[in-house]
């Protein structure tokens, strides 16, 4: 449950690894002026100056989109990959293993960056490079790179109030910013302070995740409900298959008695509708502060300090933890199912010694989730030039980020099952106030603490400048010189009430990691940008990653611009990079998680899934794994109007990744498990009880497709239009694990479309975005397509006041949910999707 490592390792490993594995990236370079250079028109700047520039076109999401945007968490505000309001570009696309993210030009760590724990108030613009940068930044940056521009130079007091107020109930926002800058001599200091606060969303909440159910109807019927409330789930000598509740099945804990049970069994269930308690939105809450210092040492040189901290606090609540055992009944419990009469064509000659139980530990009360996180991140450096030609910036940076999590409450497994057994617990009354009963639910409960920590501390300096005239115009170069050292550790254990450790796999459903690790980097990089003439440019960029545990990795990017006319352009780029594995997949020790799979050669929708214990254990062989991209595309321009296509191909070979855990199941049962080595199924009963899935650099991943985009800035007597219609289209996709293609998709179509009007002191925006249906995990089901709209009003110099600004509006209009193939799944398309129709407004006070 952790942010941070789930962002460091999307591609490596199943999500339910991702939670719990740390990853090491590579790479750092400062970012270039190309922020200055948009690729394409996002603002008002003439299409032909915009092409013109750098060969890495990079889109710009100002601080007024931000605001007009009504998103008050970074997260959330890039979150929305899935769409990518502005602009959908690749980075969002391919996902946070294939793309990098810097802050100030700079990695905040070699694991990734925690966007919760940067505060929106502090970010001036963000850039999106849509062109793989690998060769400036790294092989990690092969689809692109994402830089967060933080605020400085800044002179007055900003105040902002917001509230965000969603339809249904909870997630209700607050969020309130300080931003005070002042000059300092000839220097600056900017300090700001963000405070975010937004309630938790509940299954209940929702219309597509409260439980649904009739008492005495079918379980068939219902929604948030599971079999596993008190239920008997018995094999008959004869071959068949029969179900009943356990106990009286009271109405007023459970769901009553429903048909038609899953699994193909027959008679009743006594399910438990634990949508009525789960939560699917933390609760959180975000406090931080900021700091930026500039003053100059000389006519060109500047000093400059910036600094972060964060504090995160988050909740997260389950229903009480279910379970499927089997044990042979005592004379009384057997005699009460006998004389239940529930289970048909079963007497006292045949009842089976063993039966099935499905049982929800409701006494153990509610699973709950308790997060702090706390971020510090400073950097020191000195920038300037040299002899009016030569620029340089010189650093040292550093990050510490820790976590905590305490959660409760868990089952001690081997515990609970021998209080069954002696029936100091009541099976059949979980809620039961017998003081042997009480007791055996006080021995049996189980809290969970993971810690985690990172310390990065890095160095660097950068350099550019112009080398000699060639054909007319200079031509330029850059250098970076980098060395990093950071330290991991990470540990998730388990004591039950009296503080006494427990063993992760006595932990029902519980999961283990252990890793103390660390890494030292130093990197190399150079860039040449060659103009041959007006028309035609030509870049050159390589890198050079030397890690003292994995040794070398290589990067590199030819890239050309040739401008047909002044308002025509074409460009083509090919890029390469090599990425290191992550210190998790190197050292961690064996991590255990426990997904559903359906136990068939071939799952089908309506094949019934149950939970397997799978094993995943590091690997210290792994090697840099090795990547490579490819783009064409043409600009062109008219009058106010612009227009992109860009092709992209990306080929990723050798990462570190496992099978899909449904896919080894297909293996086991069609005899190939010898094909992989150290893959292994165990069965008891046969029923699965353990896979064990090693790390290998067998990972290869295929995407190829296209963006285009058409924009506009149109300057009326009536107003001032802007358009910006964006499409992306993923024409091939297939993850492999050797040769074999892997279950999987993701939406193939993605559509925004941003229309805003400027009238003197009145803005209008509204916003339109989408993606196309695709395949679940496992290939059985469909999410459906999903379809947003927004709409933000502005007023500038509100009431006339020239310090007082209001913008409101709202966030999904239609009041769109989650796209939810089946009860077992959903898919967070991105907040908004949660939040439902969402009122918000703020106000600005700028003195």
């Amino acid at each position: 449950m952790i942010h941070k490592l789930y962002e460091a390792i999307s591609q490596a490993v199943p999500r339910n690894i991702i939670l719990a594995l740390l990853v090491l990236a590579t790479g750092h370079s400062m970012a270039w002026d190309a922020a200055a250079t948009e690729g394409s028109l996002v603002g008002n700047r003439p299409y032909s100056e915009a092409i013109s520039g750098s060969l890495h076109p990079v889109k710009v999401i100002t601080q007024r989109d931000i605001e007009l945007s009504g998103i008050k968490r970074v997260t959330d505000l890039l979150g929305r990959r899935a769409f990518n309001n502005f602009g959908l570009q690749r980075p969002l696309v391919l996902g946070s293993g294939r793309a990098l993210t810097l802050v100030n030009g700079r990695r905040v760590s070699d694991s990734g960056v925690d966007l919760d724990a940067i505060p929106i108030a502090a970010v001036q613009r963000i850039e999106i490079f849509s062109d793989s940068t690998s060769a400036l930044h790294g092989g990690e940056a092969i689809g692109g790179t994402i830089n967060i521009i933080l605020k400085k130079d800044y002179e007055g007091l900003d105040i902002q109030l917001n509230a965000g107020r969603p339809r249904g109930e909870g997630a209700d926002s607050e969020h309130l910013s300080a931003l005070w800058g002042t000059s300092v001599g000839e220097g600056n200091l900017t300090v700001g302070l963000d405070i975010f606060r937004r309630d938790e969303v509940r299954d209940a909440d929702r219309d597509y995740s409260r439980a649904r159910y009739e008492a005495g109807g079918s379980f068939a019927d219902t929604e948030g409900v599971s079999s596993l409330g008190n239920t008997v789930f018995v094999k008959k000598n004869d071959g068949g298959s029969v179900s009943g509740p356990l106990g009286d099945c009271d109405e007023s804990v459970y769901t009553g008695e429903l048909t038609d049970p899953p699994g193909g069994f027959f008679g009743t269930v006594c399910g438990f509708a634990y949508a009525d308690i789960a939560w699917h939105l933390w609760r959180r809450q975000n406090d931080s502060a900021f700091v930026n210092f500039s003053y100059p040492l000389a006519d060109a040189a500047e000093i400059y300090v910036e600094g972060r901290v964060t504090k995160e606090e988050r909740r997260l609540l389950y229903a009480p933890d279910p379970n499927l055992f089997r044990l042979a009944p005592d004379e009384t419990l057997r005699n009460s199912l006998i004389e239940s009469g529930n289970f048909e064509g079963l007497d006292e000659s045949n009842f089976p010694e063993r039966i099935t139980v499905g049982h929800r530990f409701l006494g153990h009360g509610n699973r709950q989730w308790d997060s702090d996180l706390e971020e510090y991140d400073i950097a020191l450096g000195l920038q300037g030039d040299i002899k009016g030609n030569i620029r340089y910036d010189g650093y040292v940076h550093y990050n510490r980020w820790d976590y905590g999590e305490d959660g409760r409450t868990f089952i001690n497994e081997p515990i609970i099952n021998a209080a069954i057994e002696s029936g100091d617990y009541n099976l059949q009354n979980p809620l039961s106030d017998d003081e042997r009963h009480r007791a055996a639910i006080t021995e049996s409960s189980v809290r969970s603490e993971e810690k985690g920590k990172t310390e990065y501390v890095d160095a660097g300096v950068e350099l550019d400048g112009p080398l000699f005239e060639l054909m007319g115009n200079k031509i330029r170069w850059s250098a970076g010189l980098q060395i990093a050292k950071e330290d991991i550790s990470f540990s998730e254990e388990n004591f039950n009430l009296s503080g006494e450790p427990v063993d992760a796999d006595d932990v029902l459903g519980g999961s283990s990691l252990s890793l103390t690790a660390d890494r030292r980097r130093l990197s190399a990089s150079g860039d040449i940008l060659v103009p041959l003439g007006d028309a035609l440019d030509v870049s050159f960029a390589l890198r050079h990653d030397d890690f003292d545990d994995v040794g070398g990795a290589f990067s590199h990017r030819i890239a050309t611009l040739y401008r047909v006319i002044p308002n025509i352009a074409l460009r083509a780029s090919w890029s390469g990079g090599a990425r290191a594995p992550g210190l998790a997949l190197l050292h961690a020790e064996e991590f255990v998680y426990y997904p559903y799979v359906c136990d068939a050669d071939t799952p089908t929708p309506d094949c019934p899934s149950e939970q397997v214990r799978v094993v995943t254990s590091s690997n210290p062989e792994l090697k840099p794994d090795e990547a490579e991209s490819f783009g064409a595309g043409v600009s062109a321009g008219w009058g106010p109007f612009s227009a992109d296509f860009d092709w992209f191909r990306l080929r990723l070979q050798g990462t570190p990744t496992t099978l899909s855990t449904q896919f080894v199941v297909s293996l086991e049962r069609s005899g190939r498990l010898s094909e992989y080595p150290g893959l292994s199924v165990t069965r008891s009963d046969g029923r699965l009880a353990e896979i064990r899935n090693p790390l290998t650099n067998s990972g290869e991943t295929d995407m190829d497709g296209f963006t285009a985009r058409l924009g506009g800035d149109l300057k009326t007597d009536l107003a001032n239009f802007m358009l910006n219609a964006n499409w992306i289209r993923i024409t091939n996709y297939e993850r492999r694990v050797g040769v074999e293609a892997q279950p999987g998709d993701i939406p193939r179509n993605r559509i925004h479309v941003l229309l805003r009007a400027d009238r003197n002191d009145l803005s209008m925006q509204w916003n339109t975005h989408a993606v196309t249906s695709f395949w679940n995990s496992t290939r059985t089901k469909r999410f459906r397509k999903w379809v947003g709209h927004d709409i933000a009003l502005n007023w500038r110099n509100a009431f006339g006041f020239n310090w007082f600004e209001l913008t409101g509006g709202v966030l999904n209009i239609g009041n769109e949910g989650q796209s939810r193939p089946g009860l077992d799944e959903d898919h967070v398309l991105y907040t908004d999707s949660i939040l439902g129709r969402t009122l918000f407004l703020t106000a600005k006070f700028e003195i």
